[in-house]
Parts: C-alpha cells; sequence; structure tokens
C-alpha cells in the first residue's frame, strides 16, 4: 500500500487525498470535502509539476487502472486522463479529500526600543558660596565665572551672603574660575580649599572682619623663596605669565625703577648687578619671598551647594633690628 495521503498544491492552498478505507483507518476527523467540489478544484487548480503527476499515477494505481497503456505502445496516462480518473472516483465516494489547515508560526523577537535622542535636562541648579577661612563670613562683590556643562559660560558677583546660583542648567560637572588679568596681590584672594569652616566659634571671633573688602579674583597662589640666579623674567615664565604681568601681581607696577625699590624693600634683595644699577636675587635674602600666581579653576557638581574658602594673599615683612 503506497504511503498516503496524497498532497496537492491548489492555488494558495493544499489537498489531501485518502483512500475512503485508509482515511477511516488513520486519520478519522475532517472536515472532509464535498465530492464534487474536491473534483471541480482538482480540474481547475492543478498544474503540471512533475512530482504532482507522479501522485495521480500513484492514486490510479491504488485504484487498480492501468496507467500503462498497452495500445499506446507503452506511453503512460496522459495527465488530462489521470486527472480526469483521479476527479472521478472523488465524485463516486472512493477517494475523499480534505484541505489542510493553514498553521500559524509564531515567532518570538526581541523587543527592540526605540532610539531617542536623550534630552539634555534643565532641572538642574548650582550654587556656591565664597567664605573667609578664618572667620567663615562672606566674601562679598567677587567676580566668578561659571561655565555649566555643554553651555557657554556667564560672570556672577557674590552677593551679601557671598553666594553665586543658577537656575535650570544643563545635567554634568560645571567649572568655575576666575580671571586675575590686570590685578595686584591686593586685590585677589587665595584659594585655600573647598568645604565649610571647621574652626571653633572662638577663634572664628577673633579673625579681623572683612565686610569692606571687595576682591576682584581668586587665584592659586604660591610663595616661593628666590635663590641666586633667578630673575623675574625666569620666574615669570614657569608660571605663563610676562615679566610685567609678575611684577603687576606683586607690586602693582610695571616700571623697572619701581620694581627695583621693591626688591629692596619688599623681596630683601641686597646684592646688586655689576653695574650696581639693579638689585637681582640671591639666597641670603630675606624673606625673599615671591608671590607666583596661577589660574584659579574648580569642577563643581549641579544640585550641591559648594563652599569655597579664601584668605587675603599677604607676603613676609622684612625684619627690622632695633639698637638700644
Amino acid at each position: 500500500m503506497v504511503l498516503q495521503p496524497w498532497r496537492f498544491s491548489l492555488h494558495s492552498r493544499r489537498m489531501q487525498i485518502w483512500t475512503r478505507l485508509e482515511y477511516y483507518r488513520v486519520l478519522r476527523k475532517g472536515p472532509l470535502l464535498d465530492g464534487n467540489k474536491a473534483a471541480r478544484d482538482l480540474r481547475f487548480w492543478f498544474g503540471n509539476d512533475y512530482f504532482e503527476i507522479q501522485c495521480l499515477r500513484s492514486i490510479c494505481q491504488e485504484l487498480g487502472v492501468m496507467v500503462f497503456n498497452h495500445t499506446r505502445r507503452g506511453h503512460w496516462l496522459s495527465k488530462d486522463e489521470l486527472q480526469k480518473i483521479t476527479a472521478a472516483a472523488l465524485e463516486s465516494g472512493r477517494l475523499v479529500a480534505l484541505y489542510e489547515v493553514e498553521k500559524t508560526f509564531f515567532y518570538l523577537k526581541e523587543k527592540v526600543e526605540p532610539i531617542i535622542p536623550k534630552q539634555t535636562s534643565l532641572n538642574e541648579w548650582i550654587e556656591l558660596q565664597v567664605v573667609w577661612d578664618d572667620s567663615g563670613e562672606p566674601v562679598c562683590g567677587l567676580p566668578v565665572v561659571v561655565q555649566p556643562s555643554r553651555s557657554s559660560n556667564v560672570i556672577r558677583q557674590t552677593d551679601n551672603d557671598g553666594r553665586i546660583r543658577l537656575d535650570t542648567v544643563p545635567v554634568g560637572a560645571a567649572e568655575v574660575r576666575c580671571s586675575f588679568d590686570d590685578t595686584s596681590r591686593d586685590e585677589c584672594v587665595s584659594f585655600i580649599g573647598m568645604g565649610s569652616v571647621l574652626r571653633p566659634d572662638e577663634e572664628k571671633q577673633q579673625a579681623p572682619t572683612r565686610k569692606d573688602v571687595r576682591p576682584k579674583a581668586i587665584v592659586a597662589a604660591a610663595k616661593h623663596k628666590v635663590s641666586t640666579g633667578e630673575t623675574l623674567e625666569l620666574l615669570a615664565r614657569g608660571v605663563n605669565l610676562t615679566w610685567q604681568k609678575l611684577a603687576k601681581f606683586n607690586f602693582n607696577t610695571e616700571e623697572p625703577k619701581k620694581i627695583n625699590q621693591h626688591f629692596k624693600n619688599d623681596i630683601g634683595c641686597r646684592r646688586k648687578t655689576s653695574d650696581s644699577q639693579n638689585y637681582i636675587f640671591d639666597d641670603s635674602d630675606k624673606p625673599g619671598i615671591m608671590i607666583l600666581p596661577k589660574k584659579w579653576t574648580q569642577k563643581i557638581a549641579t544640585s550641591q551647594c559648594h563652599v569655597i574658602r579664601v584668605m587675603p594673599i599677604t607676603r613676609p615683612t622684612i625684619p627690622f633690628l632695633f639698637s638700644v
């Protein structure tokens, strides 16, 4: 017995054809097609597929029909003849047919989230307060450059409480800095550190009050002890300044004669050049201190209040000897 069912692709559906006996022995479930409809669909939609023609021959052999025609000198029965025999068997009920149920395949696809451009949040804020390190009092009127992340910079002055606040800034670390161009030491303050003043209250009360002091910039100031062979130009080059700007910062002048006088009075220089016209640095100079300023910058986070501690920039004085 031939393996059943026989399958035929008719238009967009697949038809199964069984012998009635084999269908009720094996499958026993429908619904079966009406024989006349099945025969009509087979006649109308049957194609010219080689394998399906072989199925028709197999059906005819199962029905006991001689598919080899001796009267035609060994030629097989034609497709039309095979088709007519099969259709007649469907109409008579010797063959039964049904359409296969279309199978639906469900593919599990990974859920792909749409890529949404990240929008910059403008709900953050920046607040900072500048205070004196010894007393904790606010530093008023100090101009500070604030540059939020991915945004242009703004210049603000500290208020009477020493505070600067910016609302609706982008998320991300901001940069605060000061410019000390064309300023002198007396007009600047030195950066001490970040965070609140942790001195005892008694010590704070003993600190001098500076309510009327209005500095122009915060600098990272370092006290440098001069040595033999150093020059004003050499020291300025080490902090990326010209000798004029370094002299302006330390002595509030750029005139060589006045600078020479400050070398004597403020630095304590005693040695002179070979022509005895100008003072030069020496290891023995007392106090021998030059203030070397650098640009101050600080990274701060948003949505926090940051306290910046500063102090005036002082220079050691030359000791005076008194005789009795």
